[in-house]
């Protein structure tokens, strides 16, 4: 692992150990599962996984909440949905409605991409994934989808992706690759849900305007960086930095 590589594992792993010398740490987990049993956003950070664990302190995080309805992720009263939302990025919530189900059926991958704003520059911290989340979800994409997974000009495709799907096919390692996430109807789920990502993230910068000044720097550092310019882009991080310590202490 280097320094700039993934260390939510490590952190994980170093949260765990350290909860395994308090006493009665099982015990407090579940007690916080039971007082807030929602999914939670987690800070790269030991601290934060930590805090997951331990009644009360587990509310403070900021909550993972559905993109589609807008409505809290909680999957403690299913086990299979607790293993998925356990081992993918992507979580998703318990439900059966029939836009649901032809969701996991066709596989669609897109809502990952809204952990970044739309212009793909900047991640957002999970406060503001969260309330970008919940500003999607307000705006009820749920309905669009049954509009473009009912289309009968769709309808075709979908069936086809559905049943290469169930060959197992699409997640074979041939040397080709065929992205299902192309498909029309994909790409059309896509769109809707990109324009409602720009909807949320403009009330996000007018409610907080100093994402917006992120957006802006991550932009700067990004074309700095494509010209080999590392000092300028180390500079306005650097800047960044020093201006959300002074406005905010650090807490975004």
């Amino acid at each position: 692992m280097d320094c700039l590589g993934d260390w939510s594992g490590f952190n994980r792993l170093a949260a765990n150990s350290a909860r395994s010398i308090i006493p009665a740490s099982s015990g407090l987990k579940v007690l916080a599962d039971g007082i807030d049993s929602a999914q939670k956003h987690i800070e790269n950070d030991i601290i934060s996984h930590i805090q997951k664990g331990i009644p009360f302190a587990k509310s403070l995080l900021p909550d993972r909440r559905d993109p589609w309805t807008g409505r809290l992720i909680n999957d403690v009263n299913s086990p299979i949905l607790k293993v998925f939302n356990a081992l993918s990025p992507n979580k998703i919530s318990d439900g059966n409605e029939p836009w649901r189900i032809k969701l996991r059926e066709i596989g669609y991958k897109g809502m990952s991409k809204i952990t970044k704003d739309s212009s793909g520059s900047y991640e957002y911290t999970p406060k503001q994934l969260s309330l970008i989340e919940q500003y999607i979800g307000e705006q009820e994409p749920w309905r669009d989808l049954e509009r473009i997974l009912n289309n009968p000009a769709h309808a075709k495709d979908i069936e086809t992706v559905i049943q290469y799907r169930r060959t197992g096919k699409s997640n074979s390692s041939d040397t080709i690759e065929i992205d299902i996430q192309d498909m029309p109807f994909m790409r059309k789920i896509n769109a809707m849900i990109r324009e409602k990502q720009k909807i949320a993230e403009r009330r996000l910068i007018l409610e907080n305007p100093d994402v917006a000044e992120n957006i802006i720097d991550q932009r700067r550092v990004n074309a700095r960086m494509r010209e080999g310019r590392i000092e300028e882009a180390i500079r306005i991080r650097d800047e960044n930095t020093k201006r959300q310590l002074l406005e905010y202490g650090g807490s975004r």
